[in-house]
């Protein structure tokens, strides 16, 4: 056994990045459904979709930032800014 990485943390548990994946480097740019799909990871897509107004495809598709956020899907704040930074960055060099 000598010589093997120990995966768990100081505590002695796994790291919550082991659960979910490798954690993105924080100047990493995501979209907000992607935030709130890892927020809402134990919560039934049906109830998270009738929380927000949506069908089930249309969260799914919000998750993997298909669908934008709007005032119409989510209370405004601190939404729109995150929205508006992930819209400018994701649009092709000369698309404006």
């Amino acid at each position: 056994m000598a010589g093997k990485p120990n995966k768990a943390g100081k505590s002695g548990k796994p790291s919550p990045a082991g659960k979910r994946g490798a954690r993105r480097p924080a100047s990493a740019q995501q979209h907000p459904g992607e935030v709130l799909r890892e927020i809402l990871a134990d919560t039934p897509p049906a109830l998270a979709a009738k929380w927000f107004g949506l069908s089930a495809t249309e969260l799914e598709a919000f998750y993997h930032g298909a669908l934008p956020l709007t005032p119409a899907t989510a209370d405004p704040k601190p939404w729109p800014k995150p929205q508006a930074r992930y819209s400018a960055r994701a649009q092709p060099p000369g698309s404006t």
